[in-house]
């Protein structure tokens, strides 16, 4: 009978280490869906980035099997927040880390007036 899984073991052991990692550094996620996504839509774009440098650079598999594998981990982490997103939502508690939260935390440059969003 021919394995259904959807992954090789090899992935889902870089995956559970890329996560833990990921937690490690960052262990707080945000409580908002909006600043969540934007998240996950930062890692696609840095595969996007390899996939380019691989088709017309000389880039290597490696570099997008590790840009693939960090898109699902925060991808997994948006998943793992939904409820989270919602209380945010109905409570009205769902303002976000500031923009400049997240650009101090992930070395961005800050933006000169304090951008909040809401979900």
């Amino acid at each position: 009978m021919k394995d259904k899984r959807f992954m090789s073991d090899d992935h889902i052991e870089m995956i559970d280490e890329e996560y833990a990692k990921a937690v490690g550094k960052h262990p707080e996620w945000p409580n908002g869906a909006v600043y969540a996504a934007a998240i996950v839509m930062e890692e696609s774009g840095e595969l996007i980035r390899s996939a380019v440098q691989y088709n017309m650079e000389g880039g290597s598999i490696e570099a997008m099997e590790k840009e693939a594998i960090q898109t699902i981990v925060t991808s997994i982490r948006f998943l793992n927040a939904l409820e989270s997103y919602k209380k945010a939502l109905n409570t009205g508690s769902g303002v976000e880390w500031s923009f400049n939260a997240y650009a101090r935390e992930y070395g961005f440059p800050a933006v000169h007036s304090e951008c909040v969003f809401i979900t």
